[in-house]
């Protein structure tokens, strides 16, 4: 097997996460009421250079495949899309809430907690450590 090199893992991540950063800023322009899509799209596109540099260092750390890292981004990528647009879709009464009329349940406390969103970015390292340990020891529960 040849090795992925960290450019190739640089490419990826930082492809994987402009296109989040596009679809944001179009899910943030059709579903938004202020059309902050500039703002979307700037802050998911550094955060994404962060993001890609770091984990294509530790991909190549970890001496793992591009496939590796193309399956890690799409858990990232598709998690928050996923996220976002839930919670685009969940329909809160934030009117209501502040008057404290409704309170929000606990599905809808996740949909809107920074925590679960930024948690998400931990998904690809946990991935990555996973399939690291299966090829590292492949053989562990045999003594």
């Amino acid at each position: 097997m040849k090795q992925t090199t960290y450019a190739q893992h640089w490419l990826l991540s930082i492809t994987a996460m402009l296109l989040l950063a596009g679809i944001s800023a179009v899910m943030q322009l059709a579903y938004s009421v202020d059309r902050m899509w500039q703002l979307s799209l700037i802050l998911y596109s550094l955060t994404g250079l962060i993001f890609a540099t770091v984990f294509a260092w530790f991909q190549s750390r970890l001496h793992l495949l591009w496939k590796d890292t193309a399956i890690a981004m799409g858990l990232l990528v598709g998690s928050l899309i996923l996220l976002q647009y839930l919670s685009w879709h969940n329909g809160i009464d934030w009117y209501a809430v502040s008057e404290g009329r409704y309170h929000l349940s606990v599905y809808e406390q996740l949909l809107t907690a920074d925590a679960v969103h930024w948690s998400c970015f931990s998904l690809p390292f946990i991935y990555s450590i996973f399939i690291y340990m299966l090829r590292r020891f492949p053989g562990s529960d045999q003594h």
